[in-house]
């Protein structure tokens, strides 16, 4: 399975699950085995070097995002306030 951000990386589809599942906030012992891992599995599946980069990429995109939407509200309440 391929899961398409700005990078590209090959995944399995177990451990595209995974991934996902982290992404949706599931602990990663219960997403490794939701995913259909054992539980122990979850910590060796984050350090595999295409899941840690792909999680890194993710988490940097969610900051960026969280920042715009902080800068945007904050803009929004400046301008209701100045009304």
């Amino acid at each position: 399975m391929t899961l398409k951000t700005s990078i590209v990386v090959e995944l399995s589809d177990r451990e595209a699950a995974f991934v996902t599942n982290l992404a949706h906030g599931v602990l990663p012992t219960a997403a490794a085995i939701q995913a259909g891992y054992a539980g122990p599995t979850a910590r060796a599946l984050l350090h595999k070097a295409h899941i840690e980069g792909l999680i890194r990429h993710a988490y940097a995109n969610l900051g960026r995002t969280i920042a715009r939407i902080e800068k945007e509200n904050a803009e929004a309440t400046a301008e209701a306030e100045a009304a």
